[in-house]
């Protein structure tokens, strides 16, 4: 150091010193006082250590000029002001002066390539000071040190590349499992480093900063890395990929060194096998329907990997995907624990087996990647050593196979718990065993399903819990046909299709059950009977799956018996053929029966003692503008949006899809009116598109209500899985679009729903502005970020910046939005007088 030693020893050096020292306690530097849980837990021995920024800054607010003052001591009056080093010089400070050389800070203020923005320095720079003499050693010392402050912020990458001395910002990381080609680590990321996702928590809820890292390991590392990266590059570009929350959550890839990383979703529950063995089946009807629409998200999980679609640049590329080792060991599950433990989110996971391929046909084919056994499809088994050693091209249908023996196991989980599940895993061990099949515990025999997975579907069924309106509908509807041989088992799209409709009848039908129990309650003479069953496809003997669609399964109307069997030790509920006794059958050989009725049905004169109410507002527009004979509007109305009195509307010949005088439908209202019942149960019987005078949608109003977001994704999942694609790009009569308004009043996640699905985040409106500009003009800075993110084309003036929020600005930075002029050096010290 070319200055006295005395400037070293000074108390204000050496707290600086220490502070700053990678030798002190790495808890203490990353973890503030309040968070003494996760302080606790955190696991950092294998952690590099790093300072983060905000804590640099916050220091060198309160002590910069001390230590500039007792350098000007040692060095000379002429020594460079703290103000200087503050637009942009602090990190390089930082090093200086650790290094034992601030003199030298003078030197670096000359040039805009040695200011922190530059750093980390990979190589020594051009106008680095000159080595010479007892100063030989300064790049060496410079470059060593540059590191701890130099950690990078985590943003979604495709494929990120960073120096292996450069320390990751984790500040906790716990293994998970480790199997033969790959590692994962629970991870959690300093929030000041953590931009990979919108916060979709709270901004105090230290969980959106948890984490999966998945490291490759043994000599294919690069090329495992590199395929899983791709596959979900690609399925996140995806319209359906993108959008699919029952997907696990792809953040990026990065290499370091020979070190490969992608980083994940975190799941907080585990695995879908710890899920049925922790968690004790439901009992109540909202809790089996839930859990079952929860469940069958998984199928729209594999559609979306199956059907890929998006545009790379200005080229629209159509693929398809396999996963190819669909398993419940890769269904990652997360609780709420605000929520019951039937709304468990699925999340369909490892696509480290998984293929893409730019081909459109239905048939297309890749080569089996030999991925589970217990669940593979038929026509990916291996009898013997001479077809274990051969290659086999498979269709997607593989996946549906696996899939449902998922649900076959959820259907047992269901009615008979975890109990059941390993009474059904040994009855398949036995019966693999005695055919001799090697893939011990599988689905099949070979080409067929087992008859004791059959035999074990009849019993479900006949063991369902009173009033349970979905479980049987789903083995015969679905289970049966995912089941089936190749050739006649069904593709993803149609299961998709037929999912939907089977979690619409099997809500409506609960809900009916549930009014005949408390009409029943309340003493009135209903008469037993179960609604339409939906169409059905019958089994046939020769698609290979002897699970036959019996009588439709209700509390109120039998169903063929099942396999003798002893009641259910958890459900003390009695068999299907004790109950009442079926009702007529169908030309299909279904159960049909009449409508339920309730009093306020039979007697119309009764509905006015209902005790829901709808608005006046929407009643006045109603009756100003739809009183003649036939109108849809005043029964629905006079009934408060009864589910039942919109049923029977219909009924009589209502038209469904009649405009009020406001140019209003029936389901616009009842999005208004927070009735999503009666939203849920029109959008198959309405025409959606359908807009109102001020040329707003049904989107329009899902937007502006409360809980409109995850409806309003429900809508478009359901439009576009019957053939009725909605336009989310659609203008309203001033020429704002849906992410227009959404980005006015940022609704964040309105944003991303409609981003998946398809919306132009540089759509005009007709001042020519853009979703982006309007967040920057409003000061909305979570909205603009998200824009920002998504790589939208966002032109800034300075006259823009006027009024701006500081995290705008800040924010500009990051993306390199600024106007020409304006670079960092403002916007850093700017923040550095907002903190003070």
């Amino acid at each position: 150091m070319s200055v006295s030693n005395p400037t070293s020893t000074h108390l204000v050096i050496q707290d600086f010193l220490h502070f700053t020292s990678p030798d002190q306690s790495k808890k203490d530097v990353w973890f503030s006082d309040q968070q003494t849980e996760e302080k606790s837990s955190a696991q950092i021995d294998d952690l590099e250590f790093f300072l983060p920024e905000q804590k640099l800054y916050a220091y060198f607010d309160e002590k910069l000029h001390d230590i500039v003052d007792v350098l000007r001591q040692d060095i000379g009056h002429d020594f460079v002001e703290a103000s200087a080093i503050r637009k942009g010089y602090l990190k390089i400070f930082a090093i200086l002066v650790r290094i034992e050389r601030p003199e030298t800070i003078v030197h670096f203020l000359r040039y805009e390539t040695l200011a922190d923005i530059k750093l980390p320095f990979e190589d020594k720079p051009g106008d680095f000071p000159a080595e010479t003499g007892h100063d030989a050693t300064f790049w060496e010392e410079f470059n060593e040190c540059q590191w701890m402050f130099c950690a990078p912020k985590l943003i979604y990458k495709q494929t990120g590349s960073w120096n292996p001395r450069r320390p990751l910002p984790f500040i906790s990381k716990e293994r998970l499992d480790r199997g033969s080609t790959a590692e994962t680590f629970k991870i959690r990321v300093h929030p000041d480093y953590n931009g990979l996702r919108l916060s979709e928590l709270p901004h105090n809820d230290t969980a959106k900063d948890v984490f999966v890292l998945k490291t490759y390991h043994n000599k294919h590392a690069r090329h495992n890395w590199t395929e899983e990266s791709d596959t979900f590059v690609q399925i996140r570009r995806s319209i359906d990929g993108q959008e699919e929350n029952a997907i696990i959550q792809f953040f990026g890839s990065l290499e370091q060194g020979d070190a490969y990383y992608i980083i994940l979703e975190y799941a907080n529950y585990g695995t879908l096998e710890q899920y049925w063995q922790n968690v004790p089946p439901p009992r109540e009807l909202e809790d089996i329907a839930t859990s079952w629409k929860n469940m069958l998200s998984l199928v729209r999980a594999m559609q979306g990997i199956h059907n890929i679609a998006y545009q790379p640049g200005a080229f629209h590329t159509e693929g398809r995907g396999w996963h190819q080792d669909i398993k419940p060991a890769n269904v990652l599950c997360n609780l709420n624990e605000n929520l019951s433990d039937y709304q468990c989110v699925y999340k369909l996971a490892d696509l480290g087996l998984s293929h893409v391929i730019l081909d459109q046909s239905r048939n297309a084919r890749v080569i089996d990647s030999r991925g589970t056994r217990t669940y593979g499809a038929p026509e990916t088994y291996r009898p013997d050593d001479v077809t274990e050693s051969r290659e086999r091209y498979v269709t997607q249908k593989v996946d549906v196979w696996s899939l449902g023996c998922i649900l076959a196991e959820h259907a047992v989980w269901i009615t008979q718990g975890k109990d059941g599940l390993e009474e059904f895993g040994r009855r398949r061990i036995e019966a693999t065993k005695d055919l001799g099949i090697r893939d011990t515990g599988c689905f099949h025999n070979g080409s067929h399903v087992l008859h004791v997975v059959s035999e074990k579907m009849e019993e479900v069924k006949d063991r369902t819990q009173k009033g349970d309106q979905i479980t049987g509908k789903i083995i015969d509807d679905l289970i049966c046909e995912m089941l089936w041989q190749e050739a006649k088992r069904t593709m993803s799209e149609p299961l998709w299709t037929k999912a939907s409709l089977v979690i619409h009848v099997a809500r409506r039908d609960l809900e009916r059950y549930k009014g005949v129990v408390q009409s029943e309650a309340n003493g009135s003479s209903i008469r037993p009977s179960e609604p339409p069953a939906p169409d059905r496809v019958p089994s046939h003997p020769d698609h290979g799956c002897v699970v036959t669609p019996s009588t439709a399964s209700s509390d109120i109307s039998s169903s063929s018996s099942s396999s003798a069997s002893p009641p259910s030790p958890r459900t003390n509920v009695p068999s299907k053929t004790d109950r009442a006794a079926p009702a007529n059958e169908s030309p299909e050989g279904l159960t049909r029966a009449p409508e339920i009725t309730s009093p306020a049905e039979r007697n119309p004169q009764t509905r006015q003692s209902h005790d829901k109410s709808v608005s006046s507002n929407t009643l006045q527009r109603v009756d100003t503008g739809s009183s003649r004979s036939g109108s849809v509007f005043p029964m629905v109305l006079q009934n408060a949006f009864d589910v039942r009195a919109v049923e029977q509307a219909i009924q009589s010949g209502a038209n469904v899809d009649e405009k009020n005088q406001d140019g209003q439908t029936l389901i616009m209202l009842a999005v208004e009116e927070g009735k999503f019942d009666v939203v849920e149960f029109l959008q198959d019987k309405v025409q959606l598109g359908l807009k109102d005078k001020r040329n707003q949608s049904l989107l329009h109003y899902l937007l502006n209500v409360s809980d409109g977001t995850s409806r309003m994704d429900e809508v478009l999942y359901h439009a576009r899985s019957t053939g009725r694609p909605l336009d989310v790009d659609a203008a309203d009569s001033q020429g704002w679009t849906l992410l227009h308004e959404a980005a006015r009043t940022e609704k964040c996640k309105a944003i991303q729903v409609l981003v998946n699905h398809g919306a132009n985040i540089n759509s005009r409106d007709q001042s020519d502005l853009s979703p982006a500009q309007v967040a920057l003009k409003e000061n909305k800075v979570d909205a603009l970020k998200f824009f920002l993110k998504e790589n939208c084309d966002l032109l800034v003036q300075k006259d823009d910046l006027e009024g701006r929020h500081p995290a705008i600005r800040s924010l500009l930075e990051e993306y390199n939005k600024l106007p020409e002029g304006i670079g960092l050096c403002h916007g850093l010290l700017d923040r550095i007088r907002s903190r003070k």
